[in-house]
């Protein structure tokens, strides 16, 4: 009974809940309706109360009843949960099978909560994971409402909980700072989510599900937004006048903070080296004593490039030089042991190409010269075939000219032959064959 009653309270005006108990026969505890409001979910409990165990199980049934209900429903996701013990009397997998295709056709899941310890587990596990739902086992009576809840709060999870409903401020953020909440536009739905336990939820549906919600995790910064970018469900948004600086806060907000880092690494190209430079910030920046600090450097392959400690430079700066590394991406694990702990930094570096190997940007006039001297021409990598083309002889016209590639085309398609023929040993085949010849 308290499993149905919560699961009834979980759902918003304007869902559709049905309840059937069954035993050897069905009968629809709660006709399947569209709750309305508080006075229906009165009336839904009331009939809930009504509820006495008796007889059997008859599992096939009861579903049949209840896909026939629910398939008409016009929602944008439909949620079966069966709470049984599991041990049907009748019923084989073939026919279970032959319901849960339909199931499926209707767009249907459904989840199975097994009750008692001698429940049939498998049977109730087949039909949760074929019905793509959820199977759950209660072991205590008192989880058997907290599962049920679960189930229905995520009876709207498989696709967008549609209802307009201005979004309501539930903890202070920097990300509305400076916008007044009785602003904010309304949301015309959102996608069903339940917020992780250490994130902090800033805005809410009118059922209290996150549509605005934030976590940190390390130094790392995650942002949640449950409607969409102003296309369909937020569309009023776009024509909000802080919607720029919403998102900007938002994105802001996420971003890593440099001043907070602490530890940058930069890099920078001495001859053929190239020397990192690690900076410490904070109360590390001003300590009078260098501190210990290690870096690993591996290519872009995984490869270990350097593993050592880094030499002081100046106050909170620590150097490594690499000797002639080749040019690419290299990843850097920084590590400063401080006497409040150790800290660590995982940066990136990019060594360009050594200055000797750079293109030369005058290059390209020394070339042209050099054919303006010599009666050639100067040709470009965009028009590969112009150097087939004849030059016309120096002091007149070209009269004519004759292609000769097939000539060492051919002579090079011979030698081929010949090699792989050399190869194979055929000359000793020909040698055996041409003795008898020659004694003849």
């Amino acid at each position: 009974k308290e499993a149905a009653r919560l699961a009834a309270g979980a759902l918003a005006p304007g869902d559709q809940i049905g309840v059937i108990a069954f035993n050897d026969r069905q009968e629809w505890l709660v006709p399947f309706a569209t709750i309305e409001g508080a006075g229906s979910l009165e009336e839904i409990n009331r009939r809930i109360e009504t509820l006495e165990p008796d007889g059997g199980t008859e599992i096939l049934p009861a579903l049949s009843v209840g896909l026939d209900a629910i398939r008409n429903a016009d929602a944008d996701a439909r949620h079966i949960v069966l709470l049984s013990d599991g041990k049907a009397r009748t019923g084989t997998r073939e026919s279970y099978q032959r319901l849960l295709d339909d199931v499926l056709a209707d767009r249907t899941t459904l989840s199975t909560i097994a009750l008692g310890a001698d429940a049939d587990t498998d049977l109730l596990n087949f039909l949760a994971d074929e019905a793509g739902g959820r199977y759950h086992f209660a072991t205590r009576d008192e989880d058997i409402p907290v599962l049920t809840l679960q189930e229905a709060r995520s009876a709207g999870s498989q696709s967008v909980i549609r209802g307009s409903f201005r979004p309501i401020q539930t903890a202070p953020s920097p990300i509305l700072a400076g916008i007044d909440p009785a602003t904010l536009p309304d949301l015309a739905g959102y996608d069903f989510a339940e917020a992780k336990p250490d994130a902090q939820v800033v805005l809410t549906s009118d059922r209290e599900d996150p549509v605005l919600a934030k976590w940190q995790y390390g130094l790392g910064r995650v942002v949640a937004w449950t409607a969409d970018d102003g296309s369909d469900l937020a569309a009023p948004w776009s024509n909000w006048a802080d919607n720029d600086a919403f998102w900007a806060a938002m994105v802001r907000w996420a971003l890593p903070d440099p001043e907070r880092r602490p530890l940058t690494v930069s890099s920078a190209r001495s001859g053929e080296d190239v020397v990192l430079t690690v900076s410490a910030t904070g109360a590390a920046q001003d300590q009078p004593q260098s501190l210990p600090t290690f870096a690993t450097v591996r290519s872009a392959t995984g490869e270990t490039i350097a593993s050592q400690a880094l030499v002081p430079s100046g106050p909170g700066e620590y150097t490594l030089r690499l000797h002639a590394p080749d040019a690419g991406a290299y990843a850097v694990d920084v590590r400063q042991e401080r006497p409040d702990g150790v800290v660590s930094e995982l940066a990136s570096v990019t060594v360009p190409p050594s200055p000797e190997r750079l293109p030369d940007p005058g290059a390209g006039a020394r070339l042209r010269s050099i054919a303006e001297r010599t009666g050639g021409r100067l040709l470009s990598l965009d028009a590969p075939g112009a150097v087939w083309d004849a030059p016309p002889p120096a002091g007149g016209e070209l009269r004519e000219h004759r292609a000769v590639w097939r000539f060492p085309v051919g002579l090079a398609l011979l030698m081929f032959i010949l090699e792989i023929a050399t190869r194979m040993g055929i000359w000793h085949v020909v040698r055996s064959v041409l003795r008898p010849v020659r004694r003849g």
